[in-house]
């Protein structure tokens, strides 16, 4: 669960951003979640996986 940051207040428009990339070797993961009321961000949230290997 993702707490509000502004007196509980619920958000009226949600963002969610996905990137990924997959090179040969390494690949890259990132997962954003935003949440905003009146203009006003009232939750964040983000995530990112790194994962290498050997070339």
């Amino acid at each position: 669960m993702i707490a509000p940051v502004i007196d509980g207040a619920a958000p009226s428009f949600v963002v969610i951003i996905v990137k990924a990339a997959y090179a040969q070797v390494i690949n890259i993961f990132q997962l954003g979640i935003v949440g905003f009321h009146d203009e006003r961000e009232v939750f964040a949230w983000e995530m990112q996986s790194l994962a290498g290997g050997t070339p």
